[in-house]
């Protein structure tokens, strides 16, 4: 259950400890920043960016709580640079490159290593 949820028409609001580094929040925060004057709204804002309108009011809301933007118009570019900076990064998945994997596993106590192709 989540603590201390804020509801507005029935609605719970995300609190930005939700919010996710991802391609499509990185394209707002650009279009954000290279749009400092507030000129685009948020529909326009959504095309450019290939999301949906909600995911701009969801991205737009704490950096208005914040009091870098309104609106659209970036009021302190350094903070909302900041606070990009501080997003999480969710990964989809993770690699590793080992030029000899094979001497690796080896060269480890395990009983099941392989479990692709190679197995």
């Amino acid at each position: 259950m989540l603590s201390q949820e804020t509801y507005q028409n029935g609605n719970p609001i995300p609190s930005s400890e939700g919010l996710r580094r991802g391609v499509k929040n990185d394209r707002v925060f650009r279009i954000l920043l290279s749009n400092p004057e507030g000129n685009l709204s948020k529909y326009r804002i959504s095309k450019l960016t290939l999301t949906q309108q909600i995911q701009i009011s969801h991205l737009l809301r704490p950096l208005y709580d914040s009091h870098l933007v309104i609106g659209t118009q970036v009021m302190d570019p350094k903070g909302v640079v900041m606070k990009w900076s501080k997003l999480s990064i969710n990964y989809q998945s993770q690699t590793y490159m080992l030029p000899d994997i094979l001497r690796v596993l080896k060269e480890t106590a395990l009983d099941y290593a392989l479990t692709t192709y190679q197995a």
